[in-house]
This record gives C-alpha cells, sequence and structure tokens, in this order.
C-alpha cells in the first residue's frame, strides 16, 4: 500500500492580486488530505477503482486505458483528479488495476467545507501516490499541472505551492520562497458558518478585468508587496483590508459577506484586524493581534455572536508519501 498526504492552506494575504502577479503569503496548515494506493499486479486487476471519504464523489471503476487517456471522466470525482493527475506524469508503469481511497474529512466541519485547499490537497495526493505506483518522484510541477487542468485554468495555484511544500510562503507568479511572519503577530482563525465557492468570484473578477479601472487592484498590489517589507504589520494590515474592500465594492465580488462584515466589526471594538482569507464571500477568515489577550477578547466576542473557532497551525511538511 502507498499512502500520501498533503495539508491544505490558508491565504494570509495577497488574494486576487496574487492573480495580477503580486507577491501573497500562504500558510500550510495542519489539516491533510490522505490518499492510499493499493495497486494489483497486472492481469489480476478489474480496473481502477476509486473511494471517497469527505470531498463528495461517488465510487467510480474506470479502466487503465480510461484512466490515463480516455475521455475526462464527471469533473466533481476524485477519478477525475486521478485522470488530471495521469496527463501530467509518465504513466507507462501504472498496471492495470487497484484501489484508491482519498480522504478529506479534516476539511470539513458539521458536514460543511471549510474552503482551506481540500482540491490542491486531494490532487497533489493523488499525484504523490500515482508518482510512486509508476516508480517516479513527485514534482511541484505536475502538482500545478495537474490542478491547472482540473481548475480549467483558473487560479493562481498558491493552493498548491502549499499542499507541496508546506509551511509559510511567499508565492508570486508560480514561484515560492520561504517567509516568516513578524516577530509578536499571532493570528486567530474563525468558520464564517457558510461554505463559498472560489469560482463564484473569481468569473466575476476575470470579466471586471476586461472592462473596468484596474486602479484599486493595482493599489491593492502595491499595499500586498509593502506587508513584506512592513516595520508597523498590523497598520499595513489595516491597509491592506481597507484597500481589499474598495476592489470588493467596485467589482462587485462578495468578499465581504454579512458574515465576515460582522466579524470585521467585532474585531475592531477588540482592536485586532480582520480579514477574509481567500476569495471570501464565506468559508475561513482570520484576525491578527500582536496581543494575545486582544485576540482571546475577538475569539470570545465571535463565539458569543455564533461563530466557530477553527484551530488552525502552520504544517511545517508538505507532501509526504509512504509505503
Amino acid at each position: 500500500m502507498i499512502r500520501a498526504s498533503a495539508p491544505g492552506k490558508v491565504v494570509l494575504w495577497g488574494e486576487y492580486a496574487v492573480l495580477r502577479g503580486a507577491p501573497a503569503m500562504v500558510m500550510a496548515v495542519n489539516r491533510e488530505a490522505i490518499c492510499t494506493v493499493n495497486p494489483q499486479v497486472d492481469g489480476a486487476g478489474d480496473g481502477w477503482q476509486f473511494e471517497s471519504l469527505g470531498f463528495e464523489s461517488e465510487p467510480a471503476c474506470l479502466g487503465r486505458e480510461e484512466l490515463t487517456g480516455g475521455e475526462r471522466p464527471p469533473e466533481s470525482s476524485a477519478a477525475a483528479l486521478a485522470w488530471h493527475v495521469l496527463q501530467t506524469i509518465n504513466h507507462t508503469a501504472l498496471p492495470t488495476g487497484g484501489r484508491v481511497i482519498t480522504d478529506s474529512r479534516l476539511f470539513y466541519e458539521a458536514g460543511d467545507k471549510l474552503g482551506i485547499g481540500s482540491s490542491a490537497a486531494i490532487c497533489t495526493a493523488l499525484l504523490g501516490s500515482f508518482a510512486a505506483v509508476t516508480g517516479q518522484p513527485p514534482t511541484y510541477a505536475a502538482a500545478l499541472a495537474a490542478h491547472s487542468r482540473a481548475q480549467g485554468g483558473r487560479g493562481s495555484g498558491i493552493d498548491v505551492a502549499a499542499a507541496f511544500h508546506g509551511g509559510l510562503l511567499k508565492f508570486q507568479n508560480k514561484k515560492i520562497e520561504a517567509a516568516k511572519l513578524p516577530a509578536g503577530l499571532n493570528m486567530t482563525f474563525i468558520w464564517t458558518g457558510r461554505p463559498a465557492r472560489t469560482r463564484d468570484h473569481l468569473e466575476p473578477f476575470s470579466q471586471w478585468l476586461e472592462t473596468a479601472d484596474l486602479t484599486p487592484l493595482s493599489v491593492l498590489r502595491e499595499t500586498a508587496e509593502s506587508l513584506f517589507a512592513t516595520n508597523d504589520i498590523l497598520r499595513d494590515l489595516s491597509r491592506y483590508t481597507a484597500c481589499l474592500k474598495v476592489l470588493d465594492n467596485v467589482a462587485g465580488l462578495g468578499i465581504y459577506s454579512p458574515a465576515h462584515k460582522h466579524l470585521e466589526h467585532l474585531a475592531k471594538a477588540c482592536e485586532v484586524v480582520y480579514k477574509p482569507c481567500g476569495a471570501g464571500g464565506g468559508d475561513v477568515g482570520v484576525a491578527f493581534g500582536d496581543r494575545i489577550a486582544s485576540l482571546e477578547d475577538f475569539a470570545h466576542a465571535a463565539t458569543v455572536a455564533g461563530f466557530r473557532l477553527i484551530p488552525l497551525e502552520k504544517a511545517e511538511y508538505g507532501i509526504r508519501v509512504t509505503r
């Protein structure tokens, strides 16, 4: 049996601007997707069987030729992600059959998807498993290519970077480097109570890029860049969130949902800085503070208001493959 795992992520800053070449800060988190593969000896298999835990995907069985080059399976399936993975690696040594189980249950709370990069983590874990099955090392380039294919070319690839490399990363134009947060900066993560689909925000963003004055995006990009060389992180994070709200308003992206606005109001009263993580509209938000007591006050206020704290910590590891 081959077991591969990859962590999820939260975008700390740089969302949307990263799609236009700005640097973004992303943190791999300690919730991982797991893929186990039991390949069968050629001639003894009955195709490749797929089962998914967490990610809603009907069980499927594909023959070797279907999995490596036939028609693409339905998009919302683990088999489809595996199909995309196998288009990006040398699959000549793939056996005729086997059993694949993907497990992304840690990316859900009470049945709701948290929006912390489950599809990129599953895709990266699948890449690790099938690369091992076919006797080759997984590569970051293959993970990026596979997930990009699965997403129809949308997105920056920042979630794949976190899933593959782990840790805290500065991500820009698909290139990465290890990063650090300023000393004394602490974070608390909150679930808004509503899942969101990234594509629902990226599609109107793409349309806005074709027709509008892009000044708000240019300002957001400059602000994101400044956060990597700031001497007052909370001041500049506050400035960044103000720029993000301007972009949201002029482009009609729906980043700041009522829940995010409520959480921001609570954060201001506790003297911490709050923002949505990633595309917004729902999913997870983050509060930044330089005093633990202030973040504890915010966490209490958010809990009383009906929101749920999500314990997330930095995952130092990225993709891991064992036999």
